[in-house]
C-alpha cells in the first residue's frame, strides 16, 4: 500500500490526483540484435522497420505508432533492463506505473500481471542511496543501503517493516526499481553501478529496473542490464491522455466540495491539437493550461510559465526558484542540486524585493517540497528540481537578459534543455555560430542540437537560414553514411518546422532511393496535408522499398484522402507496398483502418488476404485473433494459412519479443566456432572483446559484419579504433554497420567521437 500510494504521486499533477487515473501505458523498443552469420535467414522484415528508432531523436517514429514492446513483455527478458528516455519522456511515471502493477498482483499468473510470480516491488532513488564507507560498517550488506534508501519515502508502518522483508529478496521474488541515474555526479554513478552489480550477485533472482538517460548508459549495460528505450507518443496516445485528463479535471482543477465541470470536447480537441514531436511532458502542461484556463499564449513556454505559477503558493517569489535553476545549471561542484541553505537564502532575497508581504520562507519551500513536489529534497540536505526540464526553463528565464557565455556549450543540459527554453527569449545567434563552427563528429550532435533549438523559436530568427541549411546538406548530400541521413531527417521532424517539407520534396527527387525513403518518411512524420499528392505519386516508385515508405507516410498522415490512396496500394501495390498498408491500418486510420482490414481478407486476390493478416496480427484484439484462427484453417491459399499461423504463434509467444541484453563473447556461437577453426576458445572478460576485435580484422565478409555489429552492441570501447578502420571495408555494408556501431558506442558512453569525412 505504501509502494502504491508513492507511485501513484509520481507525476506533475500527484497531489492532485493519483497516477492510475490519468496514466497513459507506455511501448519501449530495443535497438536491433547483431547480425548472426548462423541464424536462419528471417522472415522477411516489416516495412515498419523503414522507420528509424533514434534514441536521442525519436520524434520523427512517433506518427508510425511503431508497435514496439509493450509494458507487459519487458520485464518477461532478462533479469534486469535499463529503462531510457529523453527528459520529459516519462521514464519516472513509467517506473511508477511497473512499482503499481506489481503491486497490485498479488497471484501468480495473475491475468494482466506484468510477471509470471507475485513478487515485492521495492521504489527508490538512487540519490537516496548512501555509500559512504561509515554508513556501511566493516561488514556491508549491499542490501542495506537499499532498504535505507527506500525508508527514505515510504510513509507510515512500510518504513519500520521494510527490514522484515529480507526474505522475500533472499528468495530472489523482489523486483528492484531505480530512479535518478541521471541526477548522479559522475563518480557517484560509478560507485553506485558497482554496488547495483554487487547486490544482483549477492541477491540473485531479483529484478532489476533502473531509469536513466539516452545518452551514457554504458555503466548500466556493462553490469547486464538490457537496454529499453520509450518508445515516442503517438495520436492516439496524445487523445487518450487528453480523454483522461478531462474525466479527472473535475478533481484536478476543483476540490472535493467544489468539482470542476469537465471540459468541452470542443475544449479537449484543442489542448492536444498541433502534438507532433511533442513530449508526453509538454503535452500534460499544454492541457493542464488549456482546461485551467491560465495559458498566457506564449506556446511552450507560456505552459511551463503557468505551470510554476500555479503550483507555488506566492508567484512573486519565483525568481529565487530561477536563480537557484541557473546557479545548478553553472554548477561546478561534484554534489546534487543545491544546499536548502542557500535556496534559503534566495527566497529570503526574493521576500525582501517583493517587500515582504508574502507567505514565510519555510512555508515557501514546505509547500514545494512537500506538497506540490516542484522541488525534492535529498540527504545531505540538499535540493533539486523533481522534473529537469522544468528546472531547465526556470534556468533559461534567468539567462533571459543575459550576455552569450561560450562555457555553457560545454554542458550536455544545457544545449538539450536550456536552449530550446532561451532560443524563444533572445537571439542566440552567438550560440548558433559558435555550433556550426564546431568540428564534426560521428552522431553529428553539435549541429543536430540546432533543431531543438528552433521548434519554439522566432520564424524570423536570422539564424534559422543556416542551421537548416546544415541539416538539409546531412540528409541530401550525394555521399553520405546511412545513420548520419536517418538522424538528420529525425532532427529536421523534430523541430517542427513545416518548411522543412521542401527539404524533403526534393528528397524525393533523389537518384538514392535511401535519400527516397527518408524523405518519405519525414513528410509523413510532419503530417502537412497538403504533402499527400506528393506522398500518392511516391507509391509509383520503382522501389517497393519507396513504395512501402510513402504508404507508411500517407498512414501517419491519418486523412481521409491519404486512406484512399493506401487502399489502392493494398489492392494493387507490390508485396511490401500491401504489407506496409496493412500494418499502418492496424491503427485503425480515419477510424477506418480495422473495418477495411475485415473486408480485405474476404478478398479475391490472396496477396491482399495476406497482406491483411500482418495487420491483423498488430491488431491483437479478440476479434482480429478469430478471423486470424479462420484464415488459418479455412482459406483456400497456403500462403494466407501460413502467414496466419505465423501470426497467432507470435501472438501465443508472450516472451518473444522481451528485452535481452546482447549477448557476451562466451555466448556467441558463431565466435566460438570461428576460434575453434583456430584452436582458441573463446576467453571471458577484455580478452573476449580482443577476439571479436580480431574477428573484425581477419574474419570473412559475413565474419567481419557479425563483429562490427557486436562490437556496436556491446558498447566496447576497444572496438573504436579498429571499427574505424572497418570504414574503408571494400564491402559497403560492413562500412555501414562499423558507422552505426561507433555511433552507439558514442551514445552509450556519452562521449562524442571525431567524424569522418
Amino acid at each position: 500500500e505504501a509502494v502504491l500510494e508513492m507511485a501513484n504521486g509520481l507525476h506533475l499533477a500527484g497531489h492532485l490526483v493519483p497516477l492510475e487515473q490519468i496514466a497513459v501505458i507506455p511501448r519501449t523498443y530495443t535497438l536491433p540484435r547483431p547480425y548472426d552469420p548462423q541464424e536462419e535467414e528471417a522472415a522477411e522484415e516489416s516495412p515498419l522497420g523503414l522507420v528509424p528508432l533514434i534514441p536521442d531523436w525519436p520524434q520523427a517514429a512517433g506518427p508510425y505508432q511503431l508497435p514496439g514492446i509493450p509494458l507487459e513483455r519487458v520485464l518477461r527478458g532478462d533479469d534486469g533492463i535499463a529503462l531510457l528516455g529523453l527528459p520529459g519522456s516519462g521514464r519516472t511515471v513509467t517506473l511508477a506505473l511497473i512499482a503499481i502493477l506489481i503491486a497490485r498482483q498479488e497471484e501468480d499468473n495473475q491475468p494482466g500481471g506484468l510477471l509470471d510470480e507475485a513478487r515485492l516491488p521495492l521504489l527508490v532513488h538512487l540519490t537516496d542511496v548512501n555509500l559512504d564507507p561509515e554508513a556501511l560498517g566493516e561488514e556491508a550488506d549491499p542490501l542495506e543501503p537499499l532498504i535505507a534508501a527506500a525508508r527514505v519515502r515510504l510513509k507510515g508502518l512500510a518504513g519500520g517493516i521494510l527490514s522484515a522483508l529480507r526474505g522475500q529478496l533472499a528468495a530472489g521474488q523482489g523486483v528492484i526499481l531505480a530512479d535518478g541515474w541521471d541526477e548522479l555526479p559522475p563518480a557517484r554513478r560509478r560507485q553506485v553501478a558497482a554496488w547495483l552489480q554487487v547486490l544482483m550477485t549477492a541477491y540473485p533472482g531479483n529484478k532489476l529496473v533502473v531509469a536513466g538517460p539516452v545518452r551514457g548508459y554504458r555503466p548500466l549495460q556493462e553490469i547486464g542490464l538490457a537496454p529499453v528505450f520509450l518508445m515516442p507518443w503517438s495520436a492516439s496516445e496524445f487523445a487518450e491522455l487528453g480523454r483522461l485528463w478531462a474525466a479527472a479535471w473535475p478533481e484536478i482543477g476543483g476540490t472535493p466540495r467544489e468539482p470542476a465541470l469537465e471540459p468541452e470536447p470542443d475544449l479537449v480537441r484543442l489542448a492536444i491539437r498541433g502534438n507532433r514531436s511533442r513530449s508526453p511532458l509538454d503535452a500534460t502542461l499544454k492541457l493542464w493550461a488549456t482546461f485551467a484556463g491560465d495559458d498566457p499564449g506564449e506556446g511552450r513556454q507560456g505552459w511551463y510559465s503557468a505551470y510554476v505559477n500555479r503550483i507555488i503558493p506566492a508567484p512573486e517569489l519565483r525568481g529565487a526558484l530561477e536563480q537557484a535553476a541557473e546557479m545548478i545549471l553553472s554548477s561546478e561542484e561534484e554534489a546534487i542540486g543545491l544546499s536548502i541553505a542557500e535556496f534559503t537564502r534566495l527566497v529570503d532575497q526574493a521576500r525582501e524585493e517583493s517587500g515582504g508581504r508574502t507567505v514565510r520562507t519555510p512555508d515557501f519551500i514546505y509547500t514545494i517540497t512537500n506538497e506540490t513536489h516542484l522541488l525534492t529534497e535529498h540527504p545531505g540536505k540538499r535540493l533539486s528540481f523533481t522534473q529537469p526540464v522544468i528546472g531547465a526553463y526556470l534556468a533559461a528565464e534567468a539567462l533571459r537578459e543575459a550576455p552569450f557565455r561560450e562555457e555553457l556549450l560545454a554542458r550536455e543540459s544545457f544545449n538539450t534543455l536550456v536552449m530550446p527554453f532561451l532560443s524563444q527569449m533572445q537571439d542566440v545567434t552567438p550560440y548558433v555560430q559558435r555550433l556550426l563552427g564546431e568540428g564534426n563528429t560521428i552522431l553529428k550532435e553539435d549541429w543536430l542540437y540546432l533543431a531543438a533549438w528552433a521548434t519554439d523559436a522566432s520564424l524570423k530568427a536570422p539564424w534559422r537560414g543556416e542551421a537548416f541549411k546544415r541539416m538539409a546538406q546531412l540528409l541530401l548530400a550525394p555521399v553520405q553514411f546511412p545513420l548520419t541521413r536517418e538522424r538528420a531527417m529525425a532532427a529536421l521532424v523534430a523541430s517542427r518546422d513545416l518548411n522543412v517539407g521542401f527539404v524533403f520534396r526534393q528528397g524525393l527527387k533523389s537518384q538514392d532511393p535511401r535519400i527516397r525513403i527518408l524523405a518519405a518518411l519525414g513528410l509523413g512524420a510532419l503530417g502537412d496535408p497538403e504533402t499527400v499528392i506528393a506522398l500518392g505519386e511516391a507509391l509509383n516508385d520503382e522501389n517497393p522499398a519507396v513504395e512501402a515508405a510513402a504508404a507508411m507516410a500517407l498512414g501517419a498522415m491519418g486523412t481521409r484522402t491519404a486512406l484512399n490512396y493506401m487502399i489502392q496500394t493494398l489492392l494493387t501495390g507490390s508485396e511490401l507496398g500491401r504489407r506496409a498498408v496493412a500494418e499502418m491500418l492496424a491503427t485503425n486510420i480515419a477510424g477506418e483502418g480495422h473495418d477495411i482490414l475485415r473486408e480485405a481478407l474476404e478478398e479475391q486476390d490472396p496477396a491482399t488476404r495476406r497482406a491483411a493478416i500482418y495487420g491483423l496480427e498488430l491488431v491483437n484484439e479478440e476479434w482480429a485473433i478469430k478471423l486470424l484462427e479462420n484464415a488459418e484453417r479455412r482459406d483456400d491459399q497456403w500462403i494466407v494459412r501460413a502467414a496466419a499461423a505465423n501470426a497467432l504463434e507470435a501472438l501465443r509467444s508472450p516472451n518473444g519479443n522481451a528485452p535481452r541484453r546482447p549477448p557476451q563473447p562466451t555466448e556467441i556461437r558463431w565466435l566460438i566456432d570461428w576460434l575453434a577453426e583456430r584452436d582458441e576458445s573463446v576467453a571471458p572478460g577484455p580478452s573476449g572483446i580482443s577476439q571479436l576485435v580480431r574477428a573484425l580484422q581477419e574474419g570473412d565478409e559475413r565474419i567481419r559484419l557479425a563483429a562490427a555489429e557486436t562490437l556496436g552492441a556491446l558498447a566496447a570501447p576497444e572496438g573504436v579504433t579498429p571499427l574505424y578502420t572497418a570504414l574503408r571495408d571494400e564491402h559497403p555494408e560492413i562500412r555501414d554497420s562499423a558507422y552505426r556501431s561507433l555511433g552507439t558506442i558514442s551514445q552509450a558512453s556519452g562521449h562524442k567521437l571525431p567524424g569522418v569525412l
